[in-house]
Order: C-alpha cells, then structure tokens, then sequence
C-alpha cells in the first residue's frame, strides 16, 4: 500500500502506523480542498469514475473537517462506516 494512503489511514497522524514516521521530507501536498480538481489527471479513468472518485473526496473531506473542527457535529460510528466506504469507492475505482 503506498504510504500516503497508509498514512492517512492512521489514527496518530503525528507518528504514522506502529511508530514509523511515514511522512517524506518535504512533501508539496495539496491543500484537501484541492484534491477533486487533480482527479482529472488520472490517466485511463472514465468520466464516470473520476466523478465518483471526486464526490468520494469530497464527503471523506467534509467528515474529516466535521470531526476536527466542528464540534457541534457528532462523528460517530456511522460517519466511520461511510468514510470507509468512500475510501473503498476510491480504491476500487483506481485498481
């Protein structure tokens, strides 16, 4: 699995997985907000497929700002189910 999504799958963003630091120096990431734009650069994708990849993204991001900056909104563990069936939408549709 490449280590940005191991990473973002991790609990402890500030560690990574088991203690490793699976952050590369110096990393250009784009702002979260910016990721649906760069669907389009996926080569090999369908119009259809890079829609849903965005939508994915889109709702993966909104839980995650729910859950970090919005404490009137309660994350719960349906949110949890639906953003892991985002990230499986999304895997699915890049394999």
């Amino acid at each position: 699995m490449h280590a940005g999504v191991l990473f973002g799958l991790c609990r402890d963003h500030r560690k990574g997985c088991a203690g490793y630091d699976l952050r590369p120096h110096g990393w250009q990431n784009p702002a979260h907000a910016a990721l649906p734009g760069h669907v389009d650069q996926i080569a090999g994708l369908s119009v259809a497929k890079k829609n849903a990849i965005r939508t994915a993204l889109s709702l993966l991001r909104q839980r995650r700002e729910d859950a970090d900056y919005r404490p009137g909104i309660v994350v719960n563990r349906a949110a949890a189910r639906e953003s892991w069936r985002d990230l499986t939408t999304i895997l699915l549709l890049l394999t």
